[in-house]
């Protein structure tokens, strides 16, 4: 049966299939092209226990949120009857135990046990086992574990950081709370602050402190694929201020349990403060999250992206190649400072693009032409400091060769 023919083949009469808890509101629908008020009738094992009439339509609301009996039932109206559909005094507790469960279901670098998760035993994904190419070694660094972000490969800072904090939240707040048959609420957030702790910029490194903003493959993830089928070729997402203070505020929060994750919140917090303004680049989503690679990039550290100040590359010119035509990544950025505001500032990714300058349209002081000597193109170490409107710096200089 395909996706259309199923839609058609589900019930008319819609109800929440979860239920509905005997003293909370409860409403259905009915799919009809009916405007006036339908007869409706709550039935349990054939025998009416609530009767009403809908709102109007053109999707009529069936409100039957002042029958409180427990019990299984059906709505019928108009013809149709729904899915059958629980009411109980309590709903949850199931949706509590599956909602633990699954950051287990979701784990990277180990063997799920089907006795843990039964019919999702499965082998440890990207372990450093082929045809995994990862993520033991990835740009020189293990960055193994922690949890994928949804059903492709992923492993995201940014978004991963939360759920552990508020795992951490609920240990805190109801110590007694456990996952059946799983790993405690502490033990789940440690394995993915143990991989957020190894996402961080180690010394030595261009933004040393701060965290790789994500983990991926350098194409989309075909679906569906179990995770240690997985050959494609895995990569880091350029480090950001934001990662950064993921990293610090959730090793600090474990830290409360655990004091040897305070190194790395402090080291986190440290470079946020170093670099406040650090944004992870525009790569318009592809492949998860990563700009397509130039050929001969060898590591994350090579993508690196030219600035400019009012210009943009233009394509076929000496040293500057034709994708920079079709770059999803090259588009004006609104100014981050006062001291920016008259300008426009353009991303490209090939490196050598010499800038062309972009008639400024009247009446629109951010099109203004920069001041002379500010023109062209700005290497990446050239620095990207800007003054605030007391005249401080903010972003300080970067390194050659960083992001």
């Amino acid at each position: 049966m395909d996706l259309a023919a199923a839609a058609l083949a589900r019930p008319r009469v819609r109800v929440n299939q979860a239920g509905y808890l005997a003293d909370g509101p409860k409403a259905a629908t009915v799919l009809t092209d009916r405007v006036a008020p339908i007869p409706y009738s709550v039935v349990s094992a054939g025998r009416t226990v609530w009767h009403g009439l809908s709102s109007p339509g053109p999707l009529p609301v069936l409100d039957f949120s002042g029958h409180r009996a427990t019990g299984t039932f059906v709505i019928e109206a108009g013809g149709f009857a729904s899915h059958p559909f629980p009411i109980v005094d309590e709903l949850y507790p199931g949706l509590l135990r599956d909602a633990l469960r699954f950051f287990y279901a979701q784990r990277s670098g180990m063997a799920l046990d089907d006795a843990v998760l039964p019919g999702y035993g499965r082998p440890g994904g990207h372990a450093g086992v082929p045809p995994n190419r990862g993520d033991t070694d990835v740009d020189g660094l293990d960055v193994s574990g922690g949890w994928y972000d949804a059903g492709d490969h992923g492993k995201y800072v940014t978004s991963g950081a939360l759920p552990a904090s508020m795992l951490l939240a609920a240990r805190e707040r109801h110590p007694g709370l456990q996952v059946p048959a799983g790993p405690s609420l502490l033990e789940e957030a440690r394995w993915q602050v143990d991989w957020l702790v190894r996402m961080q910029v180690p010394p030595g490194r261009p933004h040393a402190g701060l965290a790789y903003h994500r983990l991926h493959d350098d194409t989309w993830t075909p679906l569906p694929m179990w995770p240690h089928l997985d050959p494609a070729r895995r990569v880091l997402h350029p480090p950001s201020t934001t990662a950064g203070l993921q990293l610090a505020a959730v090793a600090a929060h474990v830290a409360r349990f655990d004091p040897a994750y305070l190194p790395a919140a402090r080291a986190a917090w440290a470079a946020a403060l170093r670099e406040p303004a650090l944004l992870a680049p525009d790569d318009a989503g592809a492949h998860g999250g990563r700009s397509r690679p130039r050929r001969g990039d060898r590591s994350s550290a090579a993508r690196t992206r030219r600035t400019t100040r009012a210009g943009r590359a233009t394509p076929g010119s000496p040293g500057c190649p034709t994708s920079c035509a079709t770059s999803t990544s090259r588009t004006p950025r609104p100014p981050m400072t006062s001291a920016s505001a008259g300008t426009r500032r353009w991303y490209c990714s090939p490196p050598t693009c010499p800038p062309t300058p972009v008639p400024p349209r009247p009446g629109r002081s951010r099109d203004r032409p920069p001041p002379a000597g500010e023109q062209g193109a700005r290497s990446p170490s050239a620095g990207s400091s800007h003054a605030g409107p007391s005249g401080a710096s903010r972003g300080g200089p970067r390194p050659a060769g960083s992001w």
